[in-house]
């Protein structure tokens, strides 16, 4: 009985503390992102990649890795590294590829952000669905003498429509 109360207690002091240690290094990452924004404002921006590097990979939440990631292609592109800050940018964007500008962004983050096209330029698509059609001819009207022209229409009205569709994007 003890043996198992000692197991069992083993076990959740181990889930506690794994608990513990993502929220610590969660909170931290939090701490080291505040900590950058404010080098970022101050015009301090040689320390803000080592700062968040470890952080980017894990540590983040949604809300601050969209935050981490402007910050890093921000710094790149004042500190003129052009190539590092395009790289940063396409991995922003394959992160968030639903990511749409803010009136906040700063406009150094706009023009890069414009200069790549963020939705498809081709998409295909199949189009399937079912239709209940009521066909009611009031007055025919032809070419031909329709007087003796009943019509050729199925009474049951069911229906479908199979189609393809590709569309391009300008």
């Amino acid at each position: 009985m003890k043996r198992t109360f000692y197991k069992y207690g083993f076990i959740l002091l181990f889930l506690l503390a794994i608990n513990f240690f993502a929220f610590s290094q969660q909170s931290s990452c939090s701490v080291k992102l505040e900590e950058a924004e404010k080098l970022y404002e101050s015009g301090i921006l040689d320390s803000i990649p080592s700062m968040l590097r470890g952080c980017i990979n894990s540590g983040f939440d949604d809300d601050e890795l969209s935050r981490a990631y402007k910050l890093l292609i921000l710094t790149y592109l004042f500190e003129d590294y052009q190539e590092t800050a395009e790289i940063t940018m396409l991995r922003f964007l394959k992160k968030f590829p639903e990511y749409e500008l803010k009136a906040t962004d700063p406009v150094e983050f706009k023009y890069l952000y414009e200069s790549y096209k963020t939705i498809p330029v081709y998409s295909i698509g199949v189009i399937l669905g079912g239709n209940y059609s009521y066909i009611r001819v009031l007055e025919p009207y032809s070419l031909y003498n329709t007087n003796n022209y009943k019509g050729d229409y199925s009474t049951s009205g069911m229906g479908y429509q199979i189609g393809l569709q590709l569309k391009r994007y300008h």
